[in-house]
């Protein structure tokens, strides 16, 4: 018999490698075919680990959404995911938002992401770095505790 710590803890795992694996698809495409520059590896290192940790604890706590069809859970995720995407200073730098859009920015694990990568690439960053990984780190966290709570319910 495995807990549902354990469980949680597998698949969080497995997604997290794989976020991994998948992060230097884009970073080859962006060192190798437009030249971007890297200025500080370890951050941009620290980065992917810690946000492939922190979106692989959230796409468990998707998972845990209770529905009988794929489509309904894809309706909830969107409805989190996309403004997750547009406060985080992907497409609008954050320093340039509106007011209430920096104060949203700081819900959004997407932000520090965003951020990290940004000092990464020597563009620099909106938040202190130590608080980009302590955010990330604490939604990891969150949406870790929280998915394996909802199982345990769901499936105890």
């Amino acid at each position: 018999p495995i807990t549902f710590n354990g469980l949680v803890m597998g698949k969080v795992l497995a997604s997290f490698l794989y976020g991994i694996l998948i992060a230097f698809v884009p970073l080859l495409v962006g060192l190798l075919g437009y030249g971007t520059e890297v200025t500080s590896a370890a951050v941009l290192a620290g980065g992917i680990v810690i946000s492939s940790l922190c979106f692989s604890a959230l796409g468990m706590l998707f998972a845990t959404v209770k529905a009988d069809t794929p489509p309904k859970v894809m309706l909830v995720l969107n409805v989190v995911r996309l403004p997750i995407l547009f406060v985080s200073g992907i497409f609008i730098a954050i320093a340039e938002m509106p007011y209430w859009g920096r104060v949203l920015s700081v819900f959004s694990p997407l932000s520090y992401c965003s951020d990290l990568m940004h000092y990464s690439m020597g563009r620099g960053n909106y938040f202190p770095l130590w608080l980009d990984f302590l955010a990330l780190a604490a939604f990891a966290v969150l949406f870790y505790v929280i998915s394996v709570f909802r199982f345990s319910r769901r499936l105890g």
